[in-house]
């Protein structure tokens, strides 16, 4: 807390707040997309895909990049600091385990997975990558750009109650330190 009254950092609106940290999930998230997709394409040897497929590819896990960035920043303001490791454990194990195997071959109670964005990039970048043999955008945009939705309502509200705390903890700071110093 030292720190921010030093910088001043309580002083800073709760729009700059969210401007800058929006700012800076976008770059992250955004440089990162590219180089993981940087990553795919200079590994694919003599897998058939084109540079049209590299942007594409590239917006696709942005997206989905994008909605587990604003959906963790939401996690790790509400979630106490003891379950927050458990929290990111299970929504990786989510994720992931909803690409493993087809669902058409599992039980019915394992389609609720198609809900995930795990499930969705994969779908969408199956979709990408074959030209269109996997015709599946019709379902895995809208809800990749719902989850985005979801979290991009998430990481305001969330922004907004920090941003309300660090107000409470910095007037209290500074009223202790004026009650200290009457004192002295």
């Amino acid at each position: 807390m030292k720190i921010s009254l030093k910088f001043n950092l309580f002083a800073v609106s709760l729009t700059q707040l969210i401007s800058f940290r929006a700012l800076v999930a976008f770059v992250y998230t955004f440089s990162s997309a590219l180089a993981m997709s940087g990553y795919i394409w200079v590994f694919r040897e003599e897998w058939d895909v084109h540079s049209s497929q590299f942007g594409l590819t590239s917006m696709t896990i942005w997206l989905a990049m994008q909605v587990h960035f604003l959906l963790l920043e939401f996690v790790t303001t509400f979630v106490p600091m003891q379950i927050i490791p458990f929290a990111i454990l299970t929504w990786i194990i989510l994720n992931v385990s909803s690409t493993l195997s087809p669902f058409e071959l599992s039980p019915g109670f394992y389609r609720w997975g198609y809900a995930l964005p795990g499930r969705e990039l994969y779908d969408t970048l199956l979709q990408v990558w074959t030209r269109g043999c996997n015709p599946y955008l019709g379902r895995s945009l809208p809800i990749l750009w719902s989850w985005w939705i979801v979290g991009v309502v998430g990481f305001a509200v969330a922004l907004r109650y920090r941003h309300q705390t660090a107000m409470k903890a910095g007037i209290e700071i500074i009223e202790n330190e004026k009650s200290e110093r009457s004192r002295a």
